[in-house]
């Protein structure tokens, strides 16, 4: 053996240094703000379907509402006097418009 050895291989350690290059630091810290660009991109998608999906359901209740009243029958009453006679119950079945 021309050369000595003082320790066994096992016995070394590679100890990976604490700081990072400033390359890597840099191509961490792109990497963070593209994430949160997607992120808040598809929050902002969410944020529309949901409100798209809001103004759908609203439009479709008041079509329905309108709907609704176009197809009552309605009966008018031209002698006032006959509501005076009517009784509790058919006095809340009326509605004025």
């Amino acid at each position: 053996m021309d050369h000595f050895c003082s320790h066994r291989h096992s016995e070394i350690k590679n100890v990976k240094s604490w700081k990072s290059s400033w390359e890597e630091k840099m191509a961490k810290k792109e990497q963070k703000k593209r994430l949160k660009e997607m992120e808040q991109q598809l929050k902002s998608e969410k944020a529309k379907r949901k409100e798209l999906h809001r103004l759908n359901t609203q439009a479709n209740r008041k079509r329905k509402l309108e709907n609704q009243r176009k197809s009552e029958i309605v009966q008018p009453i031209k002698n006032t006097a006959k509501i005076k006679k009517m009784k509790k119950k058919q006095l809340r079945t009326i509605e004025t418009r």
